[in-house]
């Protein structure tokens, strides 16, 4: 069996080395994006539409800011009540 030491032996093979590497993945990243791209630009097309498409429906429909509230959900002004001799003896 016959062994091989492909490992740096000086600084400048080592840097050689890290060189080599870097510009290697550096190639494999652009092809990354190269097969991405096309489906990043379909995403951003249907992205757009559909924001026109919300856009242009809140417009035709805005919202009411408060909405018409019952008399019911009307929230009635707090009025205190006189104290009674009860309260005195429920509090400790």
């Amino acid at each position: 069996m016959v062994e091989v030491d492909d490992s740096p032996a000086s600084f400048l093979d080592g840097l050689e080395s890290g060189w080599n590497g870097l510009v290697n993945f550096l190639a494999g990243a652009l092809v990354v994006v190269g097969v991405l791209l096309p489906w990043a630009v379909v995403a951003g097309v249907v992205a757009v539409v559909v924001a026109l498409a919300v856009r242009a429906r809140r417009k035709r429909h805005p919202r009411r800011p408060g909405g018409v509230a019952s008399a019911a959900q009307t929230p009635q002004p707090m009025v205190p009540t006189p104290a009674s001799a009860d309260d005195d003896e429920t509090r400790p």
